[in-house]
């Protein structure tokens, strides 16, 4: 999946200047990397789509727990809804601003701790 591979390439890439200077690694999700029944009733009209957000997730979660070793920091903010004024919010009630998912991102940043954070209410 492009998707995965993209991401972890641009990590790899990457690494030695995150290495050398403690940066980080920001990474946006969708509610559909969890595995509920509710979330997987909607997860199903997306399809490999959702697969795909699964396994950026759980790769997200494995990089955090790695990188960690090396002082990189690895956090995602999963976005629970669909983002105002985005592409894949057409036909969809959108839920999300973009100023909250950003603000959610420099919460992560700054406090370093969790590898990720929802953002919204959606589904």
């Amino acid at each position: 999946n492009i998707r995965l591979v993209s991401y972890l390439a641009a990590v790899q890439e990457a690494l030695p200047d995150l290495q050398a200077t403690g940066g980080a690694v920001l990474a946006t999700s969708g509610i559909t990397a969890y595995d509920e029944p509710h979330i997987n009733g909607f997860a199903q009209e997306l399809g490999v789509r959702a697969v795909s957000v699964a396994a950026q997730h759980k790769a997200t979660a494995l990089l955090a727990l790695s990188l960690a070793k090396c002082g990189v920091y690895v956090g995602e903010v999963v976005v629970n809804g669909f983002v105002h004024g985005s592409a894949g919010a057409e036909g969809y009630a959108a839920s999300v601003y973009p100023q909250d998912v950003a603000e959610r991102f420099w919460q992560l940043y700054q406090a370093r701790t969790l590898s990720s954070a929802v953002v919204g209410g959606a589904v």
